[in-house]
């Protein structure tokens, strides 16, 4: 179903197999909440934005993620608009979140992609997935790709995200102002990580994986070669091994517990002792 205007304060939004439609801005008021359930799928059109002034709720799970994306995206929920293979998603296909000053966000286990159309704050900024304006954001779990030009633009407030993913080519966040840490992430981009323009903050962004094991690229000093980082950043120490390669095993021969399994069954015997 199409939704626009004002959410009603306390409203739960939850779809199974259809999605919600953004057409236009939803904006949730000063003092008021809105919830998304688990497994929710909102698709915006090309003017479609929300803005938190009040508070936002969207706690998915590792198995129902709640995903925010475009209209054209038919990879959730089908092909929404349909018309087939005619449109495709694309970096830009709506405008984004915004966060308000004094408003709340809590997002856990969601994805946001294809979002970055809304360009009203102005050359300076440039685009967004996410603007907090002054909000307080907490970001768990979520996935972010092809927003453009950032995935999080912020210039006031405070943000925090764990255990998060940005993917893709693009940049993850531009900071003019406010708070920010980023940790436990991973950053998989040839884009920019993290660019603090600001003079007053430094970034908290430890135990990250930058996309390679040299750790982030830097300007000025002698850096690594994954995602690129400016202006005030703390990003040692950093993860230096890709969280998605699988844990190495050592088999020890001759200690006992030691065996090795194939397709056709044990390759290598737990045995006691091997001369």
């Amino acid at each position: 179903f199409e939704v626009g205007g004002y959410a009603k304060n306390g409203s739960i939004w939850h779809s199974d197999d259809q999605p919600i439609i953004i057409n236009g801005a939803v904006t949730v008021l000063p003092g008021e909440v809105l919830t998304i359930n688990p497994g929710t799928v909102v698709k915006f059109l090309t003017n479609g934005q929300m803005t938190v002034k009040g508070k936002l709720e969207a706690a998915g799970s590792d198995d129902q993620k709640i995903v925010f994306t475009s209209l054209k995206d038919d990879t959730v929920v089908g092909d929404t608009n349909g018309d087939g293979d005619v449109s495709s998603s694309n970096s830009g296909d709506w405008r984004g979140l915004v966060f308000e000053e004094e408003s709340e966000g809590n997002l856990t286990n969601i994805v946001l992609r294809y979002a970055g159309e809304y360009s009203g704050l102005g050359s300076g900024p440039g685009r967004a997935g996410i603007y907090n304006l002054g909000g307080n954001l907490i970001l768990e779990q979520a996935e972010f790709s092809n927003n453009y030009v950032n995935d999080i633009y912020q210039n006031n407030g405070s943000l925090t995200v764990n255990d998060s993913n940005f993917l893709g080519n693009y940049d993850f966040l531009l900071l003019d102002g406010g708070l920010a840490s980023v940790v436990d992430s991973k950053f998989n981009t040839t884009g920019t990580g993290i660019n603090n323009r600001s003079a007053s903050t430094t970034v908290e962004a430890v135990h990250n994986w930058w996309g390679a094991s040299s750790g982030p690229r830097t300007q000025g000093e002698v850096s690594g070669s994954g995602a690129h980082v400016s202006g005030s950043v703390n990003y040692d120490p950093w993860i230096k091994r890709d969280p998605a390669l699988p844990n190495p095993v050592i088999i020890v021969p001759g200690m006992t517990g030691s065996k090795l399994n194939g397709d056709s069954g044990e390759m290598w015997p737990n045995i006691p002792f091997m001369i």
